[in-house]
This record gives structure tokens, sequence and C-alpha cells, in this order.
């Protein structure tokens, strides 16, 4: 995400590993990037973006296509626009202090009230990864957040996570809830087989 609206964003959701020429999925609303093979994994991504529900699904798709197992490192990075200005409003858990046993963290500018509150959602409880590191702070330019695990091979595992823009930072709370707790369709356009690929969210009714 280049800029967002009224700048929310500064470089958001970058997952910093590959570049690939775009393709259109699902109705012209997903944007499918890969695969590239990087460090002998194929790696896909895909971004999509519903009409009516205000948020950016993107899952990151790793497959190891080799004979051997393969470790997987994915760090994803927002730069927020509101820099030094940028105030945590709430995480997962109710405080101020974003950890990795958070499930979503919502950001907002202390100074420019124009410009959107931010939801990131990481996961849910009981998926089967967790990150192992986050970092986002009042004051900080960013927020990050890294999984790593593990791939057999011919193994194909996913993590999700999702972007949203919001008028104020009440809103964006409630956003990051449903999020959370899947009341946006966030599946469409997805097969049976690519959701249970996902790793960092719990998905009882599959």
């Amino acid at each position: 995400v280049l800029g967002g609206t009224s700048g929310a964003y500064s470089g958001g959701h970058d997952a910093n590993f590959w570049h690939s020429i775009p393709g259109l999925l699902v109705d012209n609303k997903e944007i499918f990037l890969g695969p590239k093979l990087s460090s002998g994994l194929e790696v896909s991504r895909r971004i999509y973006i519903p009409d009516n529900y205000g948020y950016a699904r993107y899952i990151e798709v790793f497959h190891n296509p080799g004979p051997a197992p393969q470790d997987v490192t994915v760090s994803v990075r927002t730069m927020l626009g509101s820099r030094s200005n940028t105030r945590v409003v709430d995480t997962s858990d109710g405080d101020t202090l974003f950890s990795t046993s958070d499930n979503w963290i919502v950001t907002d500018d202390a100074r420019n009230t124009a410009r959107p509150a931010v939801v990131h959602v990481i996961g849910n409880e009981n998926g089967i990864f967790r990150p192992t590191a986050v970092s986002a702070s009042s004051g900080s330019s960013y927020v990050t957040y890294t999984f790593d695990f593990s791939l057999e091979p011919g193994q194909t595992k996913s993590i999700m996570h999702f972007g949203s823009q919001n008028t104020d930072s009440v809103t964006a709370i409630a956003k990051a809830e449903q999020l959370v707790n899947f009341e946006l369709n966030q599946f469409h356009g997805m097969t049976t087989n690519e959701i249970q690929q996902v790793q960092n969210f719990s998905i009882p009714y599959l």
C-alpha cells in the first residue's frame, strides 16, 4: 500500500521477499503475484479487496517443490504515514503493548484527525502458528510481524493477514474483531484446500 487515504500508509504490508507481474483473479477483485522461485521455494501472494467491507486480505503462499525440508521466515512490515505521531490505540488483549499473543493492533495518528485509524490483523486464537516476533509502539513508524515455520517436501502452507482503514479508532476496533471472527466474507474466492493451508488462523467449521 503506497499512501492509502490521507497518507495513512507510507508503504504497507511489504513482505519484502520478491516481486512479480500481477494477474487478476476472483471477479477482478483479487491480485495474484507469482509463483516465483525464492531460496528453493515457490512463493505467491494474493491480495483481495471486497466491494463493501473495507479491508484488504493478504495471503502469502509457500510451496516446497524440492526433496528436502525447508525452513521459512516471512516478515510483514508496514510503514505508517503517522510516523513519529503514531499512537497505538488498542490491541486484542486490551492494552497498548503489541505482543506475539495479540491477534490484532489498531494504530492512529495522534495529531492528524483526518488520517484513518489503521487495523492490522495477524491471526486468531488457536491458529497453528503464532508470530515469533512483533514490533510496534506509540511514536514508532512501523508495524512488523514475523512467522517462522518449516515445509516438508511437496508441502504448501500460507499466512493470511488483513489491513483496514477506518474513519476513527472505535470503528477500527470493531472492524478488527469482525475480521478475527470471520464476519466479513473473508474466504471469498478460496477453495477448501486453500483455506486449510492457512496456518495462523483457527477455522473451526472446516
